[in-house]
């Protein structure tokens, strides 16, 4: 997107107070509009691909499909929406009380970056824009900064960073199927194989389909 654009945000957050005074500062900026909100990992996919908004800010502590908390679900929720909107941003909140090793699970589950709850509006702002521009924004306080490099140093690309349907699709590529064949064995159109074969070369850290399948066969993934 160029510069004088439009951002378009989806807030995905249980807590519609939250939502609320997030959406008051988001929108006093002209540049930028909350296109919708969610308040559970169900919905927020749902949002995600109707809306497709060029951010989604995903709390990841969410609740439930049968009500309870689990930070799990807000991980699943920023893998499921990776895979399915590979053209949307994902920042991450949270309050850090889950731990620096969660966060940086969910880097690998797709998310650009993330911020805690008690950052400053404008620090906020500045990593919603810096991931709508396809930067990598991590941003906690000082006294986490140790453990969250270390954290991410041993998260590296592995399969468990892949949604169900990614690995299906990744192990159809391995055995030499070409998109149309996978298209037609999952009963998918070509167009949203070619979004996730997007997704699942981000989340391994492949430029390009030679490089994925050499990943791929390096760790013994390939059929």
């Amino acid at each position: 997107m160029t510069p004088s654009a439009t951002l378009r945000i989806l807030l995905v957050d249980d807590h519609k107070a939250l939502r609320s005074l997030l959406r008051g500062f988001l929108e006093s900026h002209p540049a930028i509009t909350v296109a919708g909100e969610a308040g559970d990992p169900v919905e927020a996919v749902q949002k995600a691909e109707e809306l497709r908004p060029d951010v989604v800010v995903v709390d990841m502590h969410l609740p439930t499909a049968a009500g309870r908390y689990d930070v799990n679900a807000g991980i699943e929720a920023v893998r499921d929406i990776a895979a399915r909107c590979p053209d949307s941003g994902i920042l991450v909140t949270t309050g850090l009380e889950q731990g620096v090793e969660k966060l940086s699970v969910a880097l690998a589950a797709g998310a650009r970056g993330f911020v805690t709850k008690y950052a400053e509006p404008s620090v906020m702002l500045a990593a919603i824009e810096g991931v709508a521009r396809g930067e990598l924004w991590v941003i906690v306080p000082s006294e986490f900064a140790d453990d969250m490099r270390r954290a991410i140093g041993r998260t590296s690309p592995n399969a468990d960073a892949l949604t169900r349907r990614e690995r299906e699709i990744l192990d159809c590529f391995c055995k030499g199927m070409v998109d149309g064949q996978i298209a037609r064995s999952l009963s998918i159109s070509p167009h949203t194989v070619a979004n996730y074969f997007t997704s699942i070369q981000g989340k391994l850290g492949a430029s390009d389909r030679v490089s994925l399948l050499r990943k791929a066969q390096d760790r013994g993934w390939s059929g």
